[in-house]
């Protein structure tokens, strides 16, 4: 695996929606962690477990 992967890319591997992930970040349960140069969010390991999290939690 990449160190870092897109929003997209990590909305595929964790089967949620781009736009959940974008809510998530505009509640600030999620951030990116970081954003390149061309707006582009970028998501490393730690952000992949805390997302695996989140969707564990009931809703």
């Amino acid at each position: 695996m990449k160190e870092h992967i897109t929003i997209s890319q990590l909305a595929q591997l964790m089967n949620v929606s781009v736009h959940q992930l974008r809510y998530f970040e505009e509640k600030g349960i999620l951030y990116p962690s970081h954003t390149e140069e061309n707006q582009y969010r970028m998501y490393g390991l730690h952000e992949i477990y805390q997302l695996s999290h989140i969707l564990l939690l009931p809703n």
